[in-house]
């Protein structure tokens, strides 16, 4: 009785990096036409950099870029100043909203500047 494995060179291999690109490219194209695709199309960069963490690869590469790029933190601390000054705030749903424009300051920079793709994955 033979018993089967799982096959080591399959035909397609899963590229989140490459899906995460098109997410934003999505998102990018979607700027000036409509919110809800853009926030859909971010979601979904989210998800797909997130399962990028699955790779042993990505996932080592990722961690040793946030070690090792402290510019790569500003945008995320320059984020969390906002939420230490809705303390002094009196108009806190105005503050919150603020907050939710604002919020692409945290997940774009982290996802996108750790996001690696070869010069001729770019090209096509």
């Amino acid at each position: 009785m033979q018993t089967l494995q799982p096959s080591t060179n399959s035909l397609f291999k899963f590229n989140s990096e490459l899906v995460a690109y098109g997410f934003l490219l999505i998102m990018v194209a979607f700027i000036p036409i409509s919110k809800a695709v853009v926030s859909l199309a971010e979601a979904l960069l989210a998800v797909s950099w997130l399962i990028g963490f699955s790779d042993s690869e990505i996932r080592q590469r990722r961690l040793s870029m946030f070690k090792s790029t402290p510019y790569l933190w500003a945008f995320p601390l320059f984020y969390c100043l906002y939420p230490l000054g809705l303390i002094y705030t009196t108009d806190l749903p105005e503050g919150l909203r603020e907050l939710n424009a604002k919020h692409y300051f945290f997940s774009l920079p982290l996802m996108v500047i750790t996001l690696k793709m070869s010069r001729d994955q770019l090209r096509w």
